[in-house]
């Protein structure tokens, strides 16, 4: 078993490598540009296991010895720490869509449900489009659920809904509305202006609705 696990090893080292240099260049086109990622594997220590590496006794199953830790650097110059620990929400779920889009390219089989929330912080002008694309992309095989204020991440969605809270005789409570034709360019509208709706407002609002 020690052979058949150290061989798993090398190959997750090897994988993990290949994989976080695909997720950082899928990151450079999100406003990460320069963010470094590691796939940190430790041992799972388990006194009462006969298997020793190092010395030490681990645990082992049939997922192997290990467990996996991903450690990131988001700004040049820093130490990759544990991700859980150390990154912002829209950090987290900019990673989470990079992972998503460099494995959808590896196997298309299967649909899954993703839901990405503040994975457009911070973000606008071509990094918001380039964002827009790859949900886009991803949604042709899976189903994309996006907490957004980006209209260019609107726009591309196959339905879109409004999410409001309102107050309700002294009760705040949450409303969501299915948006079409009108309703749905007068959102995007109101979503470029961030006030008042204008024309030109709109026109923008037509311009990304009709991209395909």
């Amino acid at each position: 078993f020690a052979s058949s696990a150290a061989k798993l090893d090398a190959a997750r080292l090897a994988a993990g490598d290949e994989l976080a240099t695909e997720v950082e260049g899928v990151l450079a086109h999100l406003a990460m540009d320069g963010t470094r990622l590691e796939f940190q594997w430790q041992p799972r220590a388990d006194a009462s296991s006969p298997l020793m590496r190092d010395g030490e006794s681990v645990a082992f199953d049939a997922e192997g010895v290990n467990e996996c830790v991903l450690l990131i650097a988001a700004n040049p110059g820093e130490e990759p720490r544990p991700m859980g620990r150390i990154a912002s929400g829209g950090e987290l779920s900019r990673v989470h869509l990079a992972i998503r889009t460099v494995l959808r390219k590896r196997q298309s089989t299967g649909g899954l449900s993703l839901l990405f929330d503040e994975v457009d912080s911070g973000l606008g002008g071509a990094t918001a489009a380039a964002l827009a694309e790859l949900l886009a992309d991803l949604a042709v095989n899976d189903q994309i659920l996006v907490v957004t204020h980006l209209p260019q991440v609107a726009a591309t969605a196959h339905r879109h809904f409004r999410i409001e809270k309102v107050v309700d005789d002294g009760r705040a409570t949450t409303r969501v509305a299915a948006l079409d034709g009108q309703e749905r360019e007068s959102e995007v509208a109101r979503m470029l202006a961030g006030g008042e709706l204008t024309e030109s407002a709109r026109a923008h609002a037509r311009v990304l609705l009709e991209r395909p």
